[in-house]
């Protein structure tokens, strides 16, 4: 659906060649632990963590996008969300 309203989509994916990552218009592959031999190994969702914390990073880099993350922690830090 939202490729049908030309809305670009990303995904963070496991595997490139999953069902997900073929519908995005850009997927980010995370590693997952599926390929370490070891039940201890760290949790596969802390790579997909750290990709986001990336993007973020980054985006936030930019004024607008700045601006409105301040913006949307004061609302919610004053309960002013209506």
């Amino acid at each position: 659906m939202a490729k049908q309203q030309g809305v670009t989509t990303v995904a963070i994916v496991g595997d490139q060649e999953s069902q997900l990552a073929k519908m995005a218009t850009v997927s980010i592959q995370a590693k997952n632990s599926s390929v370490v031999n070891n039940q201890r190994f760290v949790n596969s969702q802390f790579s997909a963590m750290f990709v986001l914390d990336i993007l973020t990073t980054e985006l936030l880099k930019d004024d607008r996008y700045n601006q409105r993350m301040n913006k949307t922690i004061q609302l919610v830090l004053t309960r002013k969300y209506k």
